[in-house]
């Protein structure tokens, strides 16, 4: 039903540090009025740089992630892009093997 984008001039993209640092000060405040300690996890970007290799790991990512969640579909999008990014990888090409001729059940059920 909802289709998501990720673009370069996204207010996301285009104020993802700003919007980290805001993220943390939140986070820090919660943690000092609720008398805890806390672990801020979010300091890497999460969506990708504009290298190959970044963009090449995000593909991944989010690619077995869709895999392992029952949507083929967008792990073989994910899996092209992934080989688009880093054609002579064999992460990229496992990703789209595995989401052609698997389920996702199978996958998960292999891993256990």
């Amino acid at each position: 039903v909802v289709r998501y984008r990720l673009h370069s001039a996204s207010l996301s993209e285009q104020h993802c540090g700003k919007q980290r640092q805001e993220a943390y000060l939140a986070c820090e405040q919660a943690w000092k009025r609720r008398g805890i300690e806390g672990h801020f996890e979010a300091r890497e970007p999460w969506r990708p740089g504009k290298d190959r290799r970044s963009r090449h790991k995000f593909m991944l990512q989010y690619g077995w992630w869709a895999f392992t969640n029952g949507q083929k579909r967008t792990a073989l999008i994910y899996g092209f892009r992934a080989i688009y990014a880093l054609p002579f990888t064999p992460e990229g090409w496992k990703l789209l093997i595995t989401a052609a001729f698997k389920s996702g059940a199978d996958f998960s059920q292999a891993k256990l």
